[in-house]
């Protein structure tokens, strides 16, 4: 049962939730064989306790004198896993107030117990009314609410009451209209990173319309509708600008998963023109991390997704902020998701000390690197070629080289990453054998290098190759 889908869940579940779980389990189970498996599990859900999780050990210890029944042992196992299903769907129902009462209402409206219904209705639009979030769960949940009042009028068959239509209709209209608006950032984001197509339709009328609706009054609407526009008109920066502005001023109006996703918008703006050349919005990508930042820090359990812990190091070192690097990443390695602390850490802190000129601490740092994701990949591959650079190493530098090319030619999908290290492994085998190039080559080199807008690490190259030049002179 070690790599069992019942095994898999518990061991997932921090610890207060599978601590209420098992009181879950005991109250709803107590009698059945379900009850004595959970809590054979539970003792042993450490991986030095695998040996003690294969199917026959656990049956001979719920059942010493029984032979071993494989069907038995899996009737338990699913009826154990559909009580922990029950389970999360009750966690999920308790801890969200506005399904809890939405759940009631659609009970109260099919039995047609029109008190129960009324109070439950005055009281959800109350709740709904109250709370600053004007997200899309908000309108979604209000189309909800206003659905089952209109099922709920229809349903007395009284033409004379109108079944609040008007309500409805506005709340699938701004529903949709934020979705949408969603759904197509989001395809044109992966569309510049993996290069596929999609068909997103109706989109040049629901902007025609969106300009009609009056966006102030649906700021989230409004957010939204800029941050598309940095994507479809990408050198209008007005529209970065306007999309920040608003998400500083509505923020209190989003969940914070949500929240979250318009940060990821603006960043995405930001990392495109920095991409591209574009210095001043390394200053602009460091600030809405650090909004990031505040959020983690006020969340409770305070997990920090490998993707921004790396990134926000990025910046640092590009305003070079080299002790608060080094702080940030003592104090924030913690917080990355376990299996991803330790690669993260030892490539971080390869970074740092290639910034501190320490290269033989760099390659051994690499060394205990494992990639688990191929853009940290991307990176390491070049940190290393930029450290064999450094020491002059030849041999490691030029087998790097062809073994990074093929590597990056492979990957059809990376988009305009393709590109950027494509480039680098280029300029950067050219620079180290600067000594066959002529000065004109050189000088023809470095215009190449300055102009070539796919290319990371191009500070790095220019400063190497006015080095290069100097020593010249």
């Amino acid at each position: 049962m070690e790599n069992s889908k019942i095994v898999s869940l518990l061991r997932s579940m921090p610890e207060a939730e599978i601590k209420a779980l098992r009181r879950w389990v005991k109250i709803h189970g107590a009698k059945k064989d379900a009850y004595r498996l959970f809590e054979y599990i539970f003792k042993n859900l450490l991986p030095e306790n695998q040996e003690q999780l294969s199917k026959q050990v656990v049956f001979k210890s719920l059942y010493r004198n029984k032979t071993y029944n494989d069907l038995k042992l899996r009737y338990m196992n699913f009826e154990l896993l559909r009580m922990c299903e029950d389970f999360i769907v009750f966690e999920s129902i308790s801890q969200n107030p506005n399904q809890y009462q939405l759940s009631l209402l659609q009970y109260f409206r099919k039995r047609s117990l029109s008190k129960f219904f009324d109070q439950t209705y005055s009281s959800l639009k109350d709740v709904l009314n109250a709370q600053p979030l004007r997200d899309s769960d908000y309108f979604f949940t209000s189309m909800i609410v206003n659905s089952e009042y209109n099922k709920f009028l229809k349903s007395k068959q009284n033409r004379a009451i109108e079944p609040n239509i008007q309500r409805l209709s506005d709340d699938l209209d701004i529903f949709y209209l934020l979705n949408k608006l969603k759904v197509y950032s989001e395809a044109l984001n992966y569309k510049n990173i993996l290069q596929v197509d999609y068909n997103i339709r109706f989109v040049d009328e629901l902007l025609k319309e969106i300009q009609q609706i009056g966006m102030d009054d649906y700021p989230a609407v409004k957010i939204y509708y800029y941050a598309l526009l940095t994507l479809l008109e990408n050198e209008n920066e007005d529209h970065f600008h306007e999309l920040k502005k608003n998400i500083l001023q509505y923020k209190k109006i989003f969940s914070i998963e949500e929240l979250q996703g318009t940060y990821t918008l603006a960043r995405n703006y930001c990392i495109k023109k920095i991409n591209l050349g574009n210095k001043e919005f390394v200053r602009e990508l460091f600030e809405l991390y650090q909004w990031e930042l505040e959020l983690i820090n006020e969340s409770e359990d305070k997990e920090l997704p490998p993707a921004i812990y790396k990134n926000i190091i990025t910046l640092a070192f590009m305003l070079n902020e080299l002790e608060w690097t080094f702080h940030f990443i003592e104090k924030y390695t913690p917080y990355l998701p376990e299996e991803h602390r330790e690669s993260h850490y030892n490539f971080n802190m390869a970074t740092y000390h290639f910034k501190k000129k320490e290269y033989d601490r760099v390659i051994k740092l690499l060394s205990h690197v494992e990639y688990n994701d191929f853009f940290m990949q991307l990176s390491a591959k070049s940190l290393l070629m930029k450290t064999y650079f450094e020491l002059k190493e030849y041999l490691p530098f030029d087998s790097l080289v062809h073994s990074f090319k093929i590597l990056v030619q492979s990957k059809k999908v990376l988009g305009y990453h393709r590109d950027n290290y494509i480039n680098f492994i280029k300029y950067c085998r050219k620079l180290l054998f600067y000594e066959k190039l002529s000065s004109s080559e050189l000088s023809k080199l470095g215009q190449e290098i300055s102009e070539t807008k796919e290319l990371v690490e191009k500070d790095w190259l220019q400063e190497k190759l006015h080095g290069r030049s100097s020593s010249r002179s």
